[in-house]
């Protein structure tokens, strides 16, 4: 408690003094008095507030050590299961006649670690990729919906970074955790029409 709500307390106005008083007085005087108690209430819970903080903080370190205690056990894990997708572009090769080829598409999968290069995944041309995605999902009208509506490259764009192609991706890293790179990949073993 501060010293000057220390000097308010007003304790020595015993009640023989009390007595004596005016009733004005007498009214501010247990006005005054509720106001201390209030305050010195109030004033404990904040420094209760304050002791259970330097707790928390002290715990929130203790925590955060052992977390990093953990973490050297499973940063592998980082390195052999994180990875991230990207849809790459590729210009069509210029013909005998000058004319551009068809404009097709790569995903791009890149996990960390050293010496680790991406794995790219021909998915074909925007043509090539709804055709097939049509067909394998012909019974799944939701799905075919939603790749007419979004357009086939937002929908891969989608499903590359949360959904079927991520998952499916995943599940051959999880399967291959060493040598995904090496793996062979395309359009047919994203979405096996013969499944």
């Amino acid at each position: 408690m501060s010293d000057s709500i220390e000097k308010k307390r007003m304790d020595w106005v015993r009640p023989n003094v009390y007595n004596e008083l005016d009733d004005d007085v007498k009214s501010i005087l247990l006005r005054f008095r509720r106001r201390y108690k209030f305050i010195r209430r109030k004033q404990q819970k904040i420094d209760d507030l304050y002791k259970q903080i330097d707790i928390d903080k002290q715990k929130l370190r203790e925590m955060k050590s052992d977390l990093t205690t953990d973490n050297q056990y499973i940063d592998h894990l980082r390195s052999t299961f994180g990875f991230s997708i990207s849809l790459i572009k590729l210009k069509g090769r210029i013909r005998k006649d000058g004319t551009e080829g068809t404009i097709s598409y790569n995903l791009c999968v890149s996990r960390k670690g050293k010496g680790r290069f991406p794995k790219n995944i021909s998915i074909g041309s925007e043509k090539n990729i709804e055709s097939h995605l049509l067909q394998f999902y012909k019974k799944q009208y939701k799905i075919i919906k939603e790749i007419q509506k979004e357009g086939v490259l937002d929908w891969v764009r989608i499903h590359m970074k949360n959904g079927y192609i991520y998952d499916t991706i995943e599940s051959m890293i999880i399967k291959y955790p060493t040598d995904f790179e090496k793996q062979s990949i395309g359009r047919n073993e994203l979405f096996p029409l013969n499944k």
